[in-house]
């Protein structure tokens, strides 16, 4: 896993300061624990994949699913959550096929 630095900043066009939170990404070709603890999932990069599918579960195992399983159309891509999905106590993804995607979290 490779984080980002967290302090990062930028101004927006009124003149505000903001920060830009930490996202760390983690790359893998099989099912596992994404973290440990509450976090947010902000999205996944497929990067390719034959018949892959991606479920996430709130927790340490893969139980308490927040989303159905999602099947991938032909070709990469990338999913955005938007504002993400929250996490109360861990972040576990469990992969089917054959996938291989980054998944960006905090």
């Amino acid at each position: 896993m490779t984080n980002i630095p967290s302090n990062v900043f930028t101004v927006d066009d009124r003149g505000n300061t903001l920060a830009i939170p930490t996202v760390r990404f983690l790359n893998t070709t099989s099912s596992g624990l994404v973290k440990n603890d509450n976090g947010t999932i902000h999205g996944v990069i497929v990067n390719s994949h034959t018949s892959g599918t991606i479920k996430f579960s709130n927790g340490t195992t893969a139980v308490n699913d927040i989303m159905g399983t999602y099947t991938f159309p032909s070709g990469s891509q990338v999913i955005d959550f938007g504002a993400g999905i929250t996490c109360s106590t861990g972040i576990f993804v469990t992969i089917g096929g054959t996938a291989n995607v980054t998944i960006l979290f905090n």
